[in-house]
Formats: C-alpha cells, sequence, structure tokens
C-alpha cells in the first residue's frame, strides 16, 4: 500500500549481532555492515520504494521506507521488502559463519506515518537512539 512507514526489525531475543554502542557511537559488526548494505541495496529491488532515516543497532534496525503508487506489478509490500532484508542478512549471516539458531525475530513492527509531524519525531527517534541505547544497555565489549 503507497505510504510512508516505520519499521522495527529485530534479531532474536538475547542477541546483538549487528553492533555495539560505544560511547554514543555505533561500531557495526561485519554483519552490521552488510545488513546496512542490504538495506540501502533496497531501491534497486524495489524501485517504488524510497528509503529515509535508518538506524542499525545492537539487535535491532529501525527505518523509514516510503512506498510510492504505481502499477499493481511494481507495487510491492511492505512485507514483501522486510521478507526480503531478512532474507538476504540471513544468507550473508550463514556465509559469514552463523550458527546459531534463528537470526531474525519471527515479525517485525510497523506504524503509518500519518503527518509531517510524526515523521519528524521519528525521524528524531532513530536519530538519538544510539545515544538512548547506551544509557540503559550494555553492548558486549569489542
Amino acid at each position: 500500500m503507497p505510504g510512508g512507514y516505520f519499521v522495527t526489525i529485530c534479531a532474536r531475543s538475547g542477541t546483538h549481532p549487528f553492533a555495539m554502542i560505544v560511547k554514543g557511537k555505533l561500531r557495526a559488526t561485519s554483519l552490521g555492515a552488510q545488513a546496512l548494505a542490504v538495506w540501502k541495496s533496497t531501491p534497486e529491488h524495489f524501485p517504488l520504494v524510497v528509503l529515509d532515516a535508518h538506524c542499525l543497532m545492537p539487535n535491532h534496525f529501525h527505518g523509514i521506507v516510503w512506498i510510492y503508487d504505481g502499477p499493481p506489478v511494481m507495487r510491492p509490500r511492505l512485507g514483501v521488502i522486510i521478507r526480503a532484508f531478512k532474507a538476504e542478512v540471513t544468507r550473508h549471516a550463514r556465509q559469514g559463519g552463523w550458527e546459531d539458531g534463528a537470526l531474525w525475530h519471527r515479525n517485525y513492527y510497523e506504524s503509518v506515518i500519518r503527518d509531517r509531524r510524526h515523521l519528524d519525531a521519528v525521524r528524531r527517534y532513530i536519530a538519538n537512539n544510539p545515544r538512548a541505547w547506551e544509557s540503559t544497555h550494555r553492548s558486549p565489549r569489542a
């Protein structure tokens, strides 16, 4: 469905496969760097998709996805976009030796971007997420 979506995609509980936060700065793992590359390549696979603010975290990923209207055959559903992202990151994880069971939490969270005020609030939330993480969580040390 055309529109803007704020999505959160979580790794399986108890894992931090994507990054560490040290002094408010994100340090991506090799898998995290691959996840970011996969995310940024999404519009290459889905031409009616435009990506907005996004943030990789130790155990989850936040992003804003805009899906534009077009012919039904070209218009992807949000679930298809997220499934493709998770599958490609999982493929990279397995190639890199990930053998710790499932990588992802079963589903994902989404909310529709309602208006400019909501969009601005979500962008701020995404931008501030690494600093907020460090104050409330302990990341594994490098």
